[in-house]
């Protein structure tokens, strides 16, 4: 109610003599995504609603009694028990890619090192030297470049775009395959030995959802099938997701806020305490290889294992420094949205002369690398006249070296040259614009914490040659303070942010100015642009549903947005007519109102893979029905000779057919025949009234995770149905931010999906 007010407050309606709103009352249509817009192909709405259909509750009784006939063990535990082993396992398998990731890096930086020294001992010049380090440099990006366009393009950058748009209820194929999970992590090691400025840890976030999406995969048997397989399998995302944050930075907590803040709104505390396990699993895995591979201690555990930036617990702050930290805050918001800017438009016109998966990109790979890596190689350089006075100081680390080992320099050094940290902070923030988005595996927090850091440090620096600092022992919290706000203006990410960067500094004291900082950042950023996850989304036209319904839907009725011409069912329908429908190209719904032909009033909703289930098992089961006589008994449900057995019904998370397998398991005395839809239809499904509001409607749609919404009138006759794509304005989705349409849009009134995808039994 208090939501429903502020937005009241901000829609700036005009008032009736008695002070109350006047809404729109149009009858016309109002352009929505699904009218002006189209989504990527194949991607599929998920749906998260309970389908109480009497096939379904038969399902779960049946499924308890089995379990109670098991064996001792699997009665003990149940499907709860083995849900929390499901989540461990998937923490501990985040946990060991994530330790594959690190070691890998660490010999190739060692092997680049070794590689450089010698070059550097051998020849008088740089010549040699800059030949080895772009040769190397080539080599790596070449596999990252390879893995990415011509195995599998959804392995570029960070990954979290698209785990967000999952967790939001879009399914983007390919997302969550295993072969995109070994291009990711192969892929990311190569790109960030090739001394590009990207990132593991948004990788590893990828990594750990889909972790959590395979072990999904323990629940398909029909011994263990929840009632909603796609709830499992998000939940089991999510807590993956969050471990891949607790693997990169070695923070548990800050990976659960993570995935409360980036998109887990379906997050209650049943499934938070799960994701805090699955964090802390994986963490607890890295802990014990990085203590053992880093520091030779294997199997201990605390203070002494090392963080990504190093322990800095005398971090001591002033009451009156706090208003220097929110200026810092709005600096990185301003920076951000800079970034932000600069990187869409280099985006859009990759998209539109690059391509994603051509020779053309796996070109652009190496162009950049070969002027990314000159570019470092030579500034410092450059810099000191001499490459002798380059190795072995901190030009070395912030050019050469990987950029996580540069922020713990930027952090702990007492004194560091304002020049160097301009210079490496111009570069930074150029090859960082540059790199994101480029066909390789790439993260965004190091290298945006990594620029922050720069220009923090470069601001504590000044502060101090102005006396307001004593000493440089307090110049290192401009620096934390600069890297969280830089990294908040570009993503727009806030207190997960901060609880990050507390865990990996080791200094909970410190809380305040990360949380006014990053706060500041996002705020001013999101003034003048979406985070960077969002933009690409947009890019990409991906129909996310925001937290918050755009004001505007105040004064829209669902009537102006639903989709009228409605493909429904009756109770009892021909073969012939299911299969009709199902094989209409131009119109490939996910799910059918069944509606009473007489009376027009709504039954029930049933989904697509459950007729496309009927019709494969009808014969063998006996479902389908000799034709009823007279015609007024047409629509009278009868009832069913035979259900689908269980095990057919679990097989809908995994199993995969096409209408032509469909055709030919059909006869043709089969065509004329009926089947009763109504024990396989959710007939407690969700409806709306067709004059209630759209923020309404939104509300509904997004906080129970629906796939349809069907619309109805006061008899309770169907009237429309409601899909994401009607809750998303056109105009508002295209020129908030990037102005103007896509010249190819596509009209589509109820959600479509590719043949291919929609024939897949998958849930």
């Amino acid at each position: 109610m208090e939501e429903l007010e502020t937005v009241l407050a901000e829609a700036d309606l005009p008032l009736t003599a008695d002070g109350s709103p006047v809404f729109h009352q149009s009858r016309h249509s109002i352009p929505t995504f699904s009218r002006c817009l189209h989504a990527p192909e194949g991607t599929e709405s998920l749906d998260y609603d309970m389908h109480e259909s009497p096939q379904t509750l038969r399902f779960l009784s049946e499924q308890a009694a089995a379990l109670k006939m098991k064996s001792c063990c699997l009665r003990l535990l149940g499907r709860g028990g083995i849900r929390w082993i499901v989540v461990c396992v998937a923490g501990l398998g985040t946990g060991l890619v994530a330790s594959a990731i690190n070691v890998s890096l660490m010999g190739l930086a060692e092997l680049r090192r070794l590689l450089l020294s010698k070059a550097i001992e051998s020849s008088a010049g740089v010549v040699a030297p800059y030949l080895v380090f772009l040769a190397f440099s080539l080599a790596c990006a070449s596999v990252a470049g390879a893995l990415v366009c011509f195995v599998e393009p959804l392995a570029a950058g960070s990954g979290i775009p698209e785990i967000k748009s999952f967790l939001n209820g879009v399914n983007v194929p390919r997302v969550l395959r295993p072969l995109t999970l070994v291009a990711k992590g192969v892929g990311v090691i190569f790109s960030v030995a090739a001394g590009l400025p990207c990132g593991k840890e948004g990788p590893m976030i990828h990594c750990g959802a889909i972790m959590g999406a395979l072990a999904s995969y323990a629940f398909s048997g029909p011994l263990l099938r929840p009632i909603s397989i796609d709830r499992e399998q998000r939940d089991l995302v999510a807590a993956g997701a969050a471990a891949g944050v607790a693997a990169a930075f070695g923070a548990p907590v800050g990976g659960v806020l993570f995935a409360i803040e980036e998109g887990a709104s379906h997050m209650s505390v049943d499934i938070m305490l799960k994701t805090f396990v699955c964090s802390a699993v994986s963490a607890l895995v890295v802990h014990f290889f990085t203590g053992g591979f880093d520091g030779q201690t294997w199997g201990l555990f605390g203070a002494e294992v090392p963080l990504p930036f190093g322990h800095l617990p005398d971090l001591a702050f002033h009451i009156w420094e706090l208003p220097t930290f929110a200026f810092m805050g709005l600096v990185g918001g301003l920076a951000g949205a800079f970034w932000n800017a600069l990187n869409l438009r280099l985006s859009r016109w990759r998209m539109r002369y690059i391509g994603v998966r051509t020779c053309r990109r796996f070109l652009e790979v190496l162009v950049l690398t070969t002027l990314i890596v000159s570019l470092k190689f030579f500034v410092p350089v450059l810099v000191t006249g001499n490459l002798d006075y380059v190795v072995g100081t901190d030009l070395q680390t912030y050019y050469w070296d990987g950029e996580d080992e540069a922020v713990d320099v930027i952090f702990h050094r007492d004194f560091i040259s304002p020049s160097s940290l301009l210079i490496a902070g111009t570069v930074q923030f150029v090859i960082s614009v540059v790199t994101y988005g480029m066909g390789v595996p790439s993260g965004l927090f190091v290298p945006m914490l990594y620029l922050g850091a720069l220009w923090g440090r470069l601001f504590g620096e000044g502060l101090l040659m102005i006396g307001m600092v004593d000493s440089h022992e307090h110049v290192a919290k401009y620096a934390v303070v600069g890297a969280v706000a830089a990294l908040a203006g570009t993503a727009r990410i806030s207190i997960s942010l901060s609880v990050i960067m507390l865990e990996c500094i080791d200094n909970n004291s410190f809380g305040a100015p990360l949380f006014l900082a990053t706060m500041i950042a996002k705020w001013v950023g999101s003034i003048f642009n979406p985070g960077i996850y969002d933009i690409h989304l947009e890019l990409k036209h991906v129909p996310l549903l925001e937290p918050r319904a755009q004001k505007e839907m105040l004064s829209m009725r669902v009537q102006d947005v639903m989709a009228k011409d409605v493909v429904s069912l009756c109770p009892v329908e021909t073969v012939r007519r299911v299969l009709e429908v199902l094989e209409d190209s131009e119109r490939l719904h996910h799910g059918f109102p069944v509606v009473d032909e007489a009376s027009g009033r709504f039954l029930g909703l049933i989904q697509r893979r459950m007729l496309l289930h009927l019709l494969r098992s009808g014969r063998e089961r006996s479902i389908f029905q000799e034709r009823l006589g007279p015609a007024e008994e047409q629509n009278t449900p009868k009832p069913v000779p035979n259900w689908l057995s269980n095990s057919e019904l679990a097989t809908q998370a995994t199993g995969r057919f096409k209408m032509s397998e469909l055709q030919s398991a059909l006869g043709p005395q089969d065509l004329d025949r009926c089947v009763n839809l109504l024990p396989y239809t959710n007939q407690g499904a969700y409806t709306i009234p067709a004059h209630a509001r759209v923020m309404r409607c939104y509300a509904l749609f997004r906080s129970m995770g629906l796939r349809h919404l069907p619309v109805v009138d006061e008899q309770s006759k169907l009237c429309g149905m409601i899909t994401r794509k009607d809750l998303i304005l056109a105009p508002a989705h295209e020129k908030k931010w990037f102005g103007g349409q896509d010249d190819d849009a596509e009209s589509s009134d109820q959600e479509s999906e590719s043949e291919d995808e929609e024939t897949d039994a998958a849930s």
